[in-house]
């Protein structure tokens, strides 16, 4: 698929967590759109048929979604940096505050494991294997 294609099918999402996290005309809650942006990221690696997309599709829909998150959040990396958050003391909070089920918040933190350090994360679920 194309990256215009891809954008296009990734545009209304974005759309709908800028509306969600606007506190004002020109202020966005970052963080809590960062909470949006993991869930969409762990959403679309799990059933990238929901937006019409394959398997295939998930390295260019990933560029497609950092060049937003750079444009939003700023700096580079942003959607690693975003689930890198997410494990702090203030990503929890925000997570809190978001109000996330149980089932939701792990999901973002095992998807956080695997974005921010994937070698130790291959080690973890190596070593659970084993175990089992």
């Amino acid at each position: 698929m194309e990256s215009d294609e891809i954008t296009l099918r990734i545009a209304p999402l974005l759309a709908e967590m800028d509306k969600q996290c606007m506190v004002t005309d020109h202020l966005m809650d970052k963080d809590r759109w960062r909470v949006f942006l993991t869930t969409m990221w762990s959403n679309l690696v799990m059933e990238p048929e929901s937006l019409g997309m394959a398997e295939a599709d998930l390295e260019d829909a990933y560029k497609v979604i950092e060049t937003a998150a750079e444009n939003r959040l700023g700096g580079k990396n942003a959607l690693v940096e975003a689930f890198r958050f997410l494990t702090t003391k203030d990503g929890e909070r925000c997570m809190e505050k978001a109000k996330l089920r149980k089932s939701h918040k792990d999901m973002l933190l095992y998807f956080a494991s695997m974005m921010v350090d994937p070698e130790r994360h291959k080690q973890y679920m190596q070593e659970l294997r084993e175990s089992t």
